[in-house]
């Protein structure tokens, strides 16, 4: 064997080494994700209408799905959003299930392809003035209401924009009915499902108004891997390669059907 050969092969043994140490620090995945929940993508199951310490959804099946087939287990810990961001960027949790792509995120992570994309909507209250919005940076115009640590670059609005003190969606509802903000922005799938006031979703109860935000497209959602993972590589090209099989497929068209998401 020449020494150009015994170089190119010393290469392959240690990538194959290298790989194989990878591919087992995937056995065991840590993945963290918002404690407020993302239904119906990532939810506590209910029982008799509380909370349970049970977790289901789209996303947690999409990722089950793709784990399974390699011998993938995986630990999910609820966490403070923004704790939970933190945590994936310094390395102590692998990954986080579903978040907005951003140009700053795409800097701070891997990301996966995206895998679904939500509607941006405003609410305000019924039965005052109707809010003048005809495209996304109308809406700085007005005292904005969002969730603390949540990223609304997306909706054309800076930090200072958006009063981000509530911790979760029934403390922003909250402020909109003591009138300390005029709109309350989010994605229309999710808040929909998330708060339910007298047994009404926010789009159902007559104290509340809201519409699509114009000019605003779809908004992507990713999965997010931690850079700081020596495995990070190696686990996005895991889950790219199983969206890219799973997508579009007749699972994903029934789990989207399950979880009465609309075939995109």
């Amino acid at each position: 064997m020449s020494k150009l050969s015994k170089t190119i092969f010393a290469i392959l043994l240690l990538t194959t080494f290298v790989s194989a140490l990878h591919a087992a620090a995937l056995k065991n995945v840590a993945i963290c994700d918002d404690q407020d929940g993302w239904p119906p993508y990532l939810q506590y199951q209910l029982e008799n209408g509380q909370r349970t310490g049970k977790l289901e959804g789209y996303t947690l099946d999409v990722v089950k799905l793709i784990f399974d087939k390699h011998g993938i287990k995986f630990d999910l810990t609820m966490l403070p959003w923004k704790r939970c961001l933190q945590s994936v960027e310094a390395g102590r949790h692998a990954m986080l299930l579903n978040a907005m792509l951003t140009p700053e995120r795409s800097e701070l992570y891997l990301t996966t392809k995206p895998f679904y994309s939500l509607t941006g909507v405003y609410v305000y209250l019924s039965g005052g003035p109707v809010p003048k919005i005809t495209k996304p940076s109308d809406l700085g115009n007005y005292r904005v209401c969002g969730l603390y640590g949540y990223d609304y670059q997306p909706f054309g609005l800076g930090k200072d924009q958006v009063d981000q003190a509530a911790h979760s969606f029934e403390q922003v509802i909250k402020k909109m009915e003591y009138k300390r903000c005029e709109l309350l922005i989010g994605h229309y799938e999710i808040m929909g499902q998330r708060s339910m006031i007298a047994g009404l979703s926010i789009f159902e109860n007559p104290s509340f108004s809201f519409a699509k935000i114009p000019q605003l497209p779809p908004v992507p959602f990713v999965m997010l891997i931690s850079r700081k993972k020596p495995e990070a590589q190696v686990l996005m090209d895991l889950l790219d390669d199983g969206l890219s099989k799973f997508l579009n497929s007749a699972e994903d068209k029934r789990l989207k059907s399950k979880w009465g998401i609309p075939a995109e």
